[in-house]
């Protein structure tokens, strides 16, 4: 019986970049985009409403990065791929809840297949939230939950019996 030899990896070319062409003319899109698919992904679900919506994003900041890989230098390609994501992601959030408001199945802000580092981040993130709250004033707390319920900041100084100034902040 003859010996059997593992298959030999296909072998991936990428064309040599064209002339005055960027750092990043030599990066191999498809190569890139499957190793940061994860880092995409989880980028985008940090921000977006639900789980189709952070695909939306990784499908459009991988768009973008076939339109604009002559320019992402190949060291920090990792990082452009997750600020694009949930910059994508944040685009498309707001053209969410611009045009259809936010369903209660959309409140899905985390994902079942978060992994440790992703739970252990945003325990950390809730830790400094609740510190910077405890921080503030009573009437302080409720004038922040009033804005992020919703309420102008017209309607937050009239019920808290402050100018629209303090409500508002130093400009």
């Amino acid at each position: 019986m003859p010996e059997s030899r593992p298959l030999d990896p296909p072998v991936t070319r990428v064309p040599p970049p064209l002339p005055g062409a960027g750092p990043g003319a030599r990066l191999d899109p498809g190569a890139v985009l499957a190793e940061h698919a994860a880092l995409m992904l989880r980028s985008a679900r940090r921000v977006s409403l639900c789980e189709d919506d952070a695909h939306d994003a990784v499908q459009a900041a991988a768009e973008r990065f076939l339109t604009h890989r002559e320019r992402v230098e190949p060291e920090t390609v990792a990082g452009w791929l997750a600020t694009v994501a949930r910059n994508e992601a944040l685009r498309v959030r707001e053209r969410r809840v611009r045009t259809d408001g936010i369903e209660d199945d959309d409140r899905r802000l985390v994902h079942p297949g978060d992994g440790p580092d992703d739970r252990l981040s945003r325990e950390e993130d809730l830790a400094l939230a609740r510190e910077a709250l405890a921080a503030l004033k009573p009437q302080e707390r409720l004038a922040l939950w009033m804005q992020a319920e919703g309420h102008s900041y017209d309607e937050i100084a009239e019920r808290l019996a402050w100018t629209r100034t303090k409500v508002n902040g130093p400009s």
